[in-house]
């Protein structure tokens, strides 16, 4: 994801890529809070956690605002990082049974 051409360092409202900046479009303080909203969702829209139209407006809304976007990114990274590490910790502890089980006595 890249940021749009025309945030200002210090904006936190997104801008859509490819479209009218939303600044022009809407109030800021409007922005924030529909930024906020759609960000509370984020993990369960990448945990596959969402039906419906909830789960098509945020994948429009992770799609279009490069901070969400980036986040969503971010989350799935850690997931799969957290995941293959799950995984040694599961061959470690099976290498450590099957060693406890040679063992005498």
């Amino acid at each position: 994801m890249r940021w749009a051409r025309d945030r200002e360092p210090g904006d936190e409202a997104c801008s859509f890529r490819g479209k009218q900046s939303i600044r022009q479009r809407v109030p800021t303080s409007v922005l924030r809070i529909d930024h906020l909203r759609y960000r509370r969702y984020v993990d369960a829209f990448v945990d596959g956690e969402l039906d419906g139209g909830l789960r098509s407006r945020v994948a429009d809304h992770v799609a279009e605002c490069p901070m969400c976007g980036r986040y969503a990114e971010l989350t799935v990274h850690v997931k799969h990082s957290l995941a293959r590490r799950r995984g040694l910790t599961e061959r470690a502890a099976e290498r450590l049974r099957l060693w406890a089980r040679r063992q005498p006595g």
